[in-house]
């Protein structure tokens, strides 16, 4: 294989890891389009508030997660992709 050919490769890869990339950001972005400040007037109206959005915050941590995981093994696929 000519360096010609590799440098090929490593561009077409790359803008598939960057085109990915770009598609996991997007869906970790919407992932923080659920979750609200509350408008609370003292602290402990502003702490009644985050325990009752407690839920929300775990299932925020939790897909988060699962999608960077995801991510990270795709990433982790491409290192054994020559064509």
């Amino acid at each position: 294989m000519s360096e010609g050919e590799r440098g090929q490769q490593a561009y077409g890869l790359g803008r598939i890891l960057a085109l990915s990339d770009g598609v996991f950001a997007f869906s970790l972005t919407l992932l923080v389009v659920s979750l609200s400040v509350p408008a609370a007037t003292s602290n402990s109206a502003l702490a009644s508030q985050l325990l009752d959005q407690a839920p929300t915050y775990f299932s925020y941590i939790i897909s988060f997660v699962a999608v960077a995981s995801i991510w990270y093994g795709h990433h982790e696929s491409f290192k054994y992709i020559r064509r």
